[in-house]
């Protein structure tokens, strides 16, 4: 099942009082204008938000696409924020101006593949999954990003202080940040690693499915790998407890 957000920015908390929080959210359109979203923080992000939080934020809006149309050869999609899940209920927000129709370009939004938790004749709704599914398909993303820049410290941020982290070099696994931080050290002294995800998927027990192409080169540039690679992070309370690596 593939599901689609809209890419938005989330401006401020006007409540934190109790939880969920409310918080603000807006994004531009494809023809300029701002449109702004108020609503319990789980319908834009994947964990609790506050007052003490940095603003802007990333954020994300459910959306199912409901026209693809050509505009002087540019490309505009035409969203609805209402979704419907299995159950056939409708599920989203609309803006302040009570909108649920927008106009938007292709790369203002993400998808993700979902595979529903459910067994027969019980299904679990996936709409309060799906914020956090591309919340934390935009974490990782970072997460490659920063990794090809060689910005450590940052990817070990995102990671559970006694974080599980497949040894790709020696086999096996390395434990805790401390751990982790090492490996890449000894690592980088060898090979020159760079990683490009291509797809990213959820599976029955709620991981998240990576399809990685690896290019590795040597420290003179030679190329030594070029393949493609399944990594798989198990996430909890929004931090990655575990990483594994399969074939793809």
């Amino acid at each position: 099942m593939i599901i689609f957000g809209i890419k938005a920015q989330i401006t401020k908390c006007i409540d934190d009082e109790g939880y969920p929080s409310f918080v603000e959210c807006e994004f531009i359109d494809a023809h300029g204008r701002t449109h702004i979203f108020q609503g319990k923080d789980v319908y834009f992000e994947g964990k609790w938000l506050d007052r003490n939080n940095v603003y802007p934020t990333e954020g994300i809006i459910n959306c199912e696409i409901a026209e693809r149309k050509n505009v002087n050869g540019r490309e505009i999609v035409k969203i609805n924020t209402i979704v419907k899940n299995n159950s056939d209920e409708p599920w989203g927000v609309e803006s302040i101006n009570d909108e649920t129709v927008f106009e938007v370009f292709p790369e203002q939004l993400v998808e993700s593949e979902y595979t529903p938790r459910s067994t027969e004749g019980d299904f679990i709704p996936f709409g309060d999954y799906m914020v956090a599914f591309f919340i934390f398909d935009a974490h990782l993303r970072n997460l490659y990003d920063a990794f090809n820049r060689r910005e450590i410290e940052a990817v070990l941020s995102m990671m559970d202080e006694n974080v599980k982290w497949a040894n790709g070099m020696e086999g096996g696994f390395v434990c805790g940040r401390d751990a982790v931080r090492e490996y890449w050290r000894r690592q980088f002294e060898q090979i020159d690693p760079q990683l490009e995800p291509l797809k990213f998927k959820v599976d029955k027990d709620m991981r998240y499915v990576v399809t990685v192409r690896q290019i590795v080169r040597d420290l003179d540039g030679k190329v030594l790998l070029d393949k493609a690679v399944k990594q798989i992070f198990t996430i909890k309370d929004g931090l990655i407890k575990t990483f594994e690596i399969a074939e793809a």
